[in-house]
């Protein structure tokens, strides 16, 4: 599993840095550009990869006994499903914000910095998501922690042949001669 979310930081992070080095004018074409841009488009493709690659695993083992083929065909369902909806949102990006109008040099510099932007958004919230589970695990644990430990702080406060506080008892009665006497024997019974 730490993989996996190790895969989907290292995605985020290429994804976003490609916002700064693809998505800028260079008319010099400087070198030093399109290494960056290669390297850190092979850092996106190598995080899909490394988390891809352990998450197929765990879908596998999590299949039931005899269903493993479904499990299987269903993995590079969704994988062309994903690829399918990626290229189309990919399309809706860069035509909503700016590759045609105003288009040329700076509309494809603006649809470049928003397509990258929010591509790396999905791992990003990914990442989120793991980060909040853990920590609501980690403050599920420390409530249970404190409350164990109140549990017993009011068990030694009341061991047996110690004292006990006081308690007083109010009871309505108005007009209650039929059933007054079965209330005060039910409160005297009672097992404090």
């Amino acid at each position: 599993n730490r993989v996996i979310l190790i895969g989907a930081v290292l995605e985020a992070l290429a994804t976003a840095a490609l916002v700064f080095t693809l998505a800028r004018h260079n008319p010099e074409s400087g070198p030093l550009l399109l290494a960056l841009s290669t390297v850190f488009t092979f850092l996106m493709g190598f995080g899909i990869g490394m988390g891809w690659a352990h998450l197929v695993t765990h879908v596998m083992r999590l299949a039931p006994s005899g269903e493993t083929d479904k499990a299987s065909a269903a993995i590079t369902t969704v994988q062309a499903l994903g690829a399918a909806f990626g290229a189309a949102l990919a399309g809706i990006i860069v035509n909503s914000t700016g590759l045609l109008d105003p288009g040329g040099i700076e509309g494809a510099l603006t649809a470049a910095h928003w397509l990258y932007a929010l591509l790396a958004l999905p791992a990003a919230l990914a990442v989120l998501l793991v980060v909040f589970l853990v920590l609501g695990l980690l403050r599920s644990l420390v409530l249970v922690v404190l409350a164990s430990r109140h549990a017993r702080r009011r068990r030694g406060a009341h061991e047996p042949g110690g004292s006990l506080p006081t308690v007083s008892v109010v009871v309505p009665a108005f007009n209650e001669s039929a059933g007054i006497v079965g209330t005060l024997r039910s409160l005297v019974a009672t097992g404090y």
